[in-house]
């Protein structure tokens, strides 16, 4: 009796070793998956520097900076990561979508207003949201290139400089967290006007301007007079007369919270509906109030308002948009 206590004994001890060693191993395998696309570039590097001769202390001065960037750069977790939620009903995805980006996006006042008014339309918005991560030093756009996204920063710090040719600011703007960038591609055709860095690690929602036009032609035939439509051409006239006010930073609450309120909430009267201007206040009344409150960034001169293509760019074939928004709108050169 006892020889068999004691052979069952150390058979259960073997089987607990062996299954406490298996997961040790297979913890071990996990890991080396994981960093194995860093190794291999890593193995890369390497070679890189060997074949190419470069001096040692320029090796470790990069070999350092990598590895303090690729330490810090620890991203979110971004809803494209988690496959499984491409099974969750619409319905459902929606409302986790609008939880999750509703109180970004509607930090800004039009989409704050267009989402009390179009609910459904604005869900459509969040499912076309991009997340975007940057790393220290890295670049999210430069002077001249054509904007195509307004992001809205999550965390992070960033430096912008202006152009300098344009007579922009030589001294960099910071940018964090609760500030969003390049609104005026929604509305113009834009060009960035300076260049935008990370200084730390970076974390962005991005909206396509195409894409969210798309959403917002649709909403054109719903009402006699569209606050969207409205919105657009008094951002469009303001800056055509501010050109040098606008960059890719701009961001002037207050204005863009009188141009909401005006487009969504006040009525227009009979006169107002055909010339396409708001009915109570002074007419001027906006562009006064950006006298008074003179953005803090100045400069860039991006924009070609002479171009009827410039106001309102609505869908992903641009001409025929722009025939489709003039005929709906009655948007001209004059404007």
């Amino acid at each position: 009796l006892e020889r068999l206590f004691t052979v069952v004994i150390i058979v259960f001890a073997m089987v607990t070793f062996s299954s406490f060693v298996s997961t040790i191993t297979n913890a071990m395998t996990q890991l080396r998956n994981l960093n194995r696309e860093r190794n291999e570039q890593f193995t890369i590097l390497r070679r890189y520097f060997s074949e190419n001769r470069v001096s040692s202390g320029l090796m470790g001065r990069v070999w350092a900076a990598l590895q303090q960037a690729m330490g810090r750069s620890k991203r979110r977790v971004h809803e494209n990561d988690i496959q499984i939620l491409q099974l969750l009903p619409w319905t459902l995805k929606t409302e986790l979508q609008e939880e999750v980006y509703a109180p970004i996006v509607t930090a800004h006042p039009f989409f704050a207003q267009f989402s009390a008014q179009y609910r459904m339309q604005m869900r459509k918005v969040y499912q076309i949201i991009d997340a975007v991560s940057l790393g220290i030093g890295q670049e999210l756009f430069n002077f001249g290139e054509n904007s195509e996204r307004m992001y809205f920063v999550l965390s992070g710090y960033l430096t912008y400089s202006e152009d300098v040719s344009r007579g922009g600011l030589s001294t960099p703007s910071m940018v964090s967290a609760g500030h969003w960038l390049c609104e005026p591609v929604m509305w113009i055709k834009w060009k960035h006007t300076g260049q935008l860095l990370a200084t730390t690690h970076c974390e962005f929602v991005a909206l396509k301007a195409s894409k969210v036009q798309e959403v917002l032609l649709q909403i054109i035939s719903l009402t006699p007079h569209d606050a969207v439509q409205q919105y657009a051409k008094m951002f469009a006239r303001f800056f055509k007369k501010h050109q040098e006010m606008l960059t890719d930073i701009w961001q002037d609450v207050d204005l863009l919270s009188e141009m909401a309120f005006r487009s969504f909430v006040e009525e227009p009267t009979e006169a107002d509906a055909k010339t396409g201007q708001r009915s109570s206040g002074n007419a001027g009344s906006a562009h006064q109030a950006m006298d008074r409150r003179k953005s803090v960034f100045g400069g860039g001169r991006a924009m070609t308002f002479n171009d009827p293509r410039t106001i309102f760019a609505m869908s992903r074939n641009w001409a025929k948009s722009m025939e489709q928004f003039h005929a709906s709108a009655g948007v001209s050169d004059s404007d």
